[in-house]
Parts: structure tokens; C-alpha cells; sequence
């Protein structure tokens, strides 16, 4: 298990005056509508913040990472502040939600970050591209979900996966990061390769 500090993550990777403004853009449209939970503090988004970053730590996501697909995107989360880390590579945000798409459309501008929104749901997204790396979080992963990756994947993609709700049978077959943040209790961080 590893220890992570939130603080020492973002200092490292983040300008504090663009990580200003992303919060604050999304506590705004978080008042609006709900974008994450309404009770989600300052702290609670820099802590989300801080976790998108790990794969970049961790050396699971760099420059040669790209094409990268990020599923549910909500409020940019991770694809957000991997882009405000200078992580050049070409990223495609998928976020079924119409509001929640129109938000990133907005937010990319704002902070003059360039990616490819899509409000669409993922059954239904088709691309002409492939992609080398799919990132997640909270979205339940079976088997028919890792079907339609397939489609949508490079020989050997490599899924990066936020949370618990990954199927027993693809989990024997992963790599997986067990972390505390801020001295929370301890988080999976999953590395799953579609061959």
C-alpha cells in the first residue's frame, strides 16, 4: 500500500491559480445542477483532483499513453486534471449526460484545454479511432462492458480503473495499487490490459 498526500500531488503536477479556476467553475455548475454530490466540499474536489493524478505518479499514463478514452466523465474527472498536468496526448471524454457534456464543452474553453466531448451512451459511441488507454471511475466493469472496449481499443489497451466495481474474474487478471489519500481509508487504483 502506498501513502499519498493530496497537497504534495497537486503542487506537483497542478498551477495553483488553473486548479483554482476548475474548482470554482465546477462548485458554480455544481450549484446549477448536480455534478457531484452537493455536499462535496472544496476539499472533497481537490482530493478527486489529486487522485486523477496518481496514474501520472505512478508512471501508468505518460505522453505515449494516447489516444485516451475517459468513460463518465461528470465533472472531468480524471481527464481533466491529467490535461492541467500538461499531459499532451489526444483525450475523448464520453459523458452520456447532455447538461454534464455541455459543462466540459465549457470548462475545456475556459481553461484553454483541448479534448473531444461526446454525449453519447458508451453502447452506443462509435469512433474512428482506437484507443491506447481507457480511463474510468465508479462505472460497474463485467464482462460485456470490456466487449464493447474491445471495439473501441488498440492491440493491448490499458484500462485505468478508479474504484471497487470491477468483476472478480477480469480482477484475477490485473494490476492493482492499493492507496490511502490523506490518510482515508485505503482506495483501489486498477491497471487491466485488453488483449
Amino acid at each position: 500500500m502506498i501513502n499519498i498526500d493530496s497537497n504534495e500531488l497537486l503542487n506537483k503536477y497542478l498551477d495553483r491559480e488553473r486548479l483554482a479556476l476548475y474548482l470554482d467553475e465546477v462548485q458554480q455548475a455544481n450549484q446549477r445542477f448536480n455534478l457531484v454530490s452537493r455536499n462535496a466540499t472544496l476539499a472533497d474536489l481537490e482530493l478527486l483532483t489529486a487522485e486523477s493524478l496518481i496514474p501520472i505518479e505512478q508512471g501508468w499514463i505518460d505522453e505515449k499513453s494516447g489516444p485516451l478514452l475517459d468513460i463518465g466523465s461528470g465533472w472531468g474527472i480524471p481527464a481533466v486534471p491529467m490535461l492541467l498536468a500538461g499531459l499532451d496526448i489526444k483525450i475523448t471524454m464520453v459523458e452520456r449526460s447532455q447538461k454534464k457534456a455541455d459543462f466540459l464543452l465549457l470548462l475545456l474553453h475556459r481553461l484553454g484545454l483541448k479534448a473531444e466531448i461526446v454525449s453519447n451512451d458508451l453502447q452506443a459511441f462509435k469512433s474512428p479511432s482506437k484507443y491506447a488507454t481507457i480511463t474510468m471511475r465508479g462505472v460497474a466493469v463485467d464482462n460485456k462492458l470490456i466487449r464493447k472496449l474491445k471495439q473501441l481499443s488498440e492491440l493491448d489497451t490499458g484500462i485505468i480503473y478508479f474504484g471497487d466495481k470491477f468483476s472478480g474474474d477480469l480482477l484475477n487478471q490485473s494490476q492493482a495499487i492499493e492507496y490511502s489519500i490523506d490518510n482515508l481509508p485505503v482506495r483501489k487504483l486498477i491497471k487491466y490490459h485488453i488483449v
